[in-house]
């Protein structure tokens, strides 16, 4: 089934927010799956999902720098590494900002697997 098809499926049986919760919660099973979806969604759908990425990079960075390509300009229908490491929250607090980031890089700074740092170090440059 094409991912657009199932993008719709979910929105209309109200499970795409659950799927999004897993994502915030930093479920690596679930951001495994953001590839697959990413693709099917408009631009409102992937904010969502790019915002719910961000939001588990503290929580997983291992995770969710798997599915980042570490280029700006990704292929179309993949999250973009600038906007997930971009802290692309819509009108957060000051205070909340500066959790996240102090959460995040830390988290970052934590990634020991070789073929994510590259990208962990491109994330930590997007957070500054």
């Amino acid at each position: 089934m094409p991912a657009k098809k199932v993008i719709s499926n979910l929105k209309k049986h109200g499970e795409f927010e659950q799927i999004l919760k897993r994502i915030d919660e930093g479920d690596a099973h679930w951001i495994a799956l953001v590839p697959n979806l990413y693709n099917g969604t408009d631009a409102g759908d992937s904010e969502d999902i790019e915002i719910a990425l961000a939001t588990a990079l503290p929580k997983n960075a291992s995770a969710v720098l798997s599915i980042l390509n570490g280029d700006e300009a990704a292929a179309e229908g993949q999250p973009r590494i600038d906007r997930v490491c971009g802290v692309p929250f819509i009108e957060p607090t000051d205070n909340f900002v500066k959790k996240y980031l102090k959460e995040s890089t830390a988290a970052l700074k934590a990634v020991s697997d070789e073929k994510l740092l590259p990208v962990a170090n491109q994330c930590l440059g997007y957070l500054k």
